[in-house]
């Protein structure tokens, strides 16, 4: 084998080896690539406030989030709609 081929393999094997290194160790570095976002859209029909507001918000997995409705006078507060299904409290307040 030639001097220049035998540099070129040198070269092509240390290539390949670095690239295996940062591949490792950058998916290490990771902390959780899979942490799920879920998005909660809120929108208000009638009258009163809304913690948070109107709109699209995003959270992350586990994350708490505290929905606070208040009807404006002469309104009543109702329902909320969509998915509901997770830890959810209502308190209508005593009127």
């Amino acid at each position: 084998m030639d001097k220049n081929l035998k540099i070129i393999s040198i070269i092509i094997v240390t290539i390949l080896l670095l690239g295996i290194f940062f591949a490792f160790f950058t998916d290490m570095r990771t902390e959780d690539p899979e942490i799920e976002e879920y998005i909660l859209t809120i929108n208000v029909e009638g009258e009163g406030e809304i913690t948070p507001s109107e709109g699209t918000h995003t959270y992350q997995e586990n994350e708490e989030v505290t929905i606070t409705a208040e009807a404006a006078e002469e309104y009543e507060f109702s329902h909320f709609t969509g998915d509901c299904r997770h830890n959810m409290h209502i308190n209508n307040g005593s009127r």
